[in-house]
């Protein structure tokens, strides 16, 4: 395994299982979640519990998959295509002129913008670029090495987890 697609694994993986654990957290984590996929008016209403299943579903599939190294590139492909769909999901609710709460991490209810669409641009780039690492892995790299760049792939989880504030700090959200 290189030293990017570890990076990238532990990047995607801790993203995705915070996104899940932050829409199961609790019932109304969940049920928020659930509240807002009524912005998806293109989405009947018996189908919106299918899609929120559908979305925990994946996102717990895509952890799983990362975590484990013959696994990894399918995983990180299934993310890159899951932030794909999410994003498109989301920016066409914002066209039809829909506010749309980012639940993305189930706790927030800010308006979904620009620092989302960035966060999510990187996150399907680092996906896509992890998959690309994975198929060129070497050999097993120094532990100290892999410490290292699990550290600093957490720190990177942790800007992109926490976009909406530091899209705020960057101006990218101000009105």
């Amino acid at each position: 395994m290189t030293y990017l697609a570890l990076a990238c694994r532990v990047l995607v993986g801790v993203t995705f299982l915070a996104a899940l654990v932050g829409k199961v957290r609790s019932r109304a984590a969940l049920r928020a979640f659930l509240t807002s996929l009524e912005t998806l008016r293109w989405l009947p209403a018996w189908l919106r519990p299918v899609a929120a299943t559908a979305t925990l579903v994946a996102e717990l599939t895509i952890v799983g998959l990362v975590a484990w190294s013959p696994t990894a590139g399918a995983g990180l492909a299934l993310a890159a295509v899951a932030v794909v769909v999410f994003t498109a999901a989301m920016v066409d609710a914002r066209r039809r002129g829909a506010r749309v709460a980012c639940r993305c991490f189930g706790g927030t209810a800010e308006v979904w913008g620009r620092a989302q669409l960035v966060r999510n641009v990187l996150l399907a780039g680092t996906a896509a670029l992890g998959v690309l690492a994975t198929m060129s892995s070497g050999a097993q790299p120094p532990l100290a090495g892999v410490c290292v760049t699990a550290a600093g792939a957490l720190v990177a989880a942790l800007l992109l987890i926490h976009s909406q504030d530091v899209g705020y700090l960057l101006g990218l959200d101000r009105s």
